[in-house]
């Protein structure tokens, strides 16, 4: 298996020149035992950085391990989890600001040099592999609270292992166009890993573990996703489609180091493996969640909907009434002094009447003008009535302007009256819609 150096597309036994960009590919790496490669580094660590004429001959690799099986875990940690990833969430949004930064250092500095700095391959890589294992703890995949250390050594419930390599200038530079197709799978895997989490939540709670098909199709897609972000920040040329339904050959365990009961540092091998076998019930869960993720995709409105609904059942009933009853109070100020405005012959004083009248028409219009995006029901009943508002507003700002008590009372009487009926029969059958 080999893969394109410019824009890391997988190629096929026997390929010599990339499908994708037209390149040359490179010879086979020698045939290494990855399991004595990876056994001397911990799982939190990138690989060692290349030196000399080794980054030529380096081959890239995303190894991200988990554990075969899924743990037992207790069944109030399981209900209460993500109120405990809660802490995690805040550290990490931290973290990835930072880890952003360091990205667009590392870009730059690949742009000239064709490779990203040591020290900022290493912070981008801890940063994911946290990220990753924080995740994982979200998802209900591991039982141990990850804490907050970058480097948690023998503890690691997600390891992540990177080979620095040298990178195409011209990949780097046209990093986020090439990344196109897998960010658009990206945002299939996202959307279905979403449905995942809540049945592998609901088995863990049943069971007091995720089952083992469901474990394994939402570990693809929590790997696909690490993949991804490594790819495009810069950590390797690889794109991550390698694997994607499932591994084959022998597992890589990777090793860690663990305190023995002197307190001295021995190599204990863990449970982490990076070789992710999926069974046939697990291949289709994940099947099934890209089909899901899919449909969100082209549909977004039935993610969207139940959301909008709340939110509108929360806010716009409250604010109908008090809009009504500021309205409603506006104009019964209004209907009580225009009489005696009339009667003293006053045409100052309708103008006065009418200008308080209209401001508090306007402020109200303004606020329900404000949510009429997120109005479901009664969209149509709610519509008309800030439509009745309008229609006065517009009567007081005639009766605001005319210079003759007779030109006032006309609105007054032939416009005005007649459409406040009509605006509190609409109010009514607004209120009406449940």
């Amino acid at each position: 298996m080999a893969y394109c150096t410019k824009c890391g597309t997988q190629s096929t036994e026997g390929q010599r020149f990339c499908v994708v960009c037209g390149s040359a590919l490179p010879d086979a790496p020698p045939s290494v035992d990855s399991t004595a490669v990876t056994s001397s580094m911990p799982a939190w660590s990138p690989a060692p950085p290349l030196r000399g004429n080794d980054a030529a001959a380096a081959w890239p690799e995303v190894l991200v391990s988990f554990a075969a099986t899924p743990a037992t875990q207790s069944r109030w940690s399981i209900f209460f989890r993500y109120i405990l990833a809660i802490p995690l969430f805040v550290w990490l949004v931290l973290l990835s600001v930072a880890s952003l930064v360091c990205v667009i250092a590392g870009w730059f500095a690949a742009l000239f040099t064709g490779r990203v700095p040591g020290g900022i391959q290493e912070f981008v890589t801890d940063v994911l592999r946290y990220s990753t294992e924080v995740s994982a703890y979200a998802s209900v995949l591991v039982p141990r609270w990850p804490g907050f250390s970058l480097h948690p050594g023998y503890k690691a419930q997600v390891g992540l292992n990177i080979n620095q390599s040298t990178l195409s200038r011209w990949a780097v530079f046209f990093r986020y166009p090439l990344g196109i197709p897998a960010g658009i799978v990206l945002i299939v895997v996202s959307f279905g890993s979403y449905v995942l989490t809540i049945v592998v939540w609901l088995s863990a709670l049943v069971l007091g573990r995720p089952a083992q098909p469901l474990y394994q199709a939402r570990l693809l897609s929590l790997r696909y996703v690490t993949r991804y972000t490594a790819y495009m920040s810069l950590l390797t040329p690889t794109q991550p489609f390698a694997g994607f339904f499932g591994d084959h050959g022998a597992p890589l365990s990777l090793s860690t180091d663990a305190p023995d009961v002197a307190g001295e540092t021995t190599t204990a091998v863990s449970s982490l493996t990076s070789r992710l076998h999926v069974s046939t019930w697990g291949r289709i869960f994940f099947v099934v969640s890209l089909v899901f993720g899919a449909y969100f995709c082209v549909q977004p409105r039935f993610l969207v909907a139940p959301f909008k609904n709340m939110i509108s059942k929360a806010i716009v009933p409250p604010l109908v009434r008090g809009a009504n009853q500021n309205v409603t109070s506006a104009l019964d100020t209004f209907l009580a002094d225009f009489p005696h405005c009339v009667a003293s012959s006053d045409p100052t004083c309708g103008n006065t009447d009418a200008l308080t009248a209209s401001n508090a028409l306007t402020s109200q219009i303004r606020a329900l003008n404000a949510v009429s995006g997120i109005v479901t029901k009664g969209r149509t009943q709610y519509l008309k009535y800030v439509a009745d508002l309008n229609t006065i507003n517009d009567d007081f700002v005639l009766i605001s302007i005319y210079s003759t008590v007779k030109q006032q009372e006309v609105v007054f009487i032939d416009d005005l009256a007649p459409e406040v009926k009509v605006m509190s029969a609409d109010y009514l059958a607004l209120n009406a819609v449940d």
